[in-house]
């Protein structure tokens, strides 16, 4: 997410800090993680797209949306950091 104006960070800030690291790191994750595992399931060479239907793949895909969420939360905390430091006290810091 990029945030450039205070009135921005603001409006994000007054939500909290767990939402902004939870809906960022899910917009994150689902998406990559599903879209990882189709490509993966394209390469292996299974019949496609049979093999999206297996629990073998269910499981792999829930796996790898995990990481990417975990990751995406990750990345947004230290936004979170970033955005604190560079509006804080209500002035921008040039960079």
């Amino acid at each position: 997410m990029r945030i450039d104006r205070r009135e921005d960070w603001q409006k994000v800030r007054a939500s909290g800090k767990a939402r902004f690291v939870l809906v960022s790191g899910l917009a994150r994750g689902i998406p990559m993680g599903l879209a990882v595992m189709l490509v993966i399931e394209l390469f292996t060479g299974g019949p496609f797209p049979e093999s999206l239907a297996t629990w073998r793949f269910v499981w792999r895909a829930l796996f790898a949306v995990a990481i990417f969420t975990a990751s995406g939360a990750v990345s947004a905390a230290v936004n979170w950091g970033i955005h604190e430091r560079r509006f804080e006290g209500g002035r921008t810091r040039p960079g």
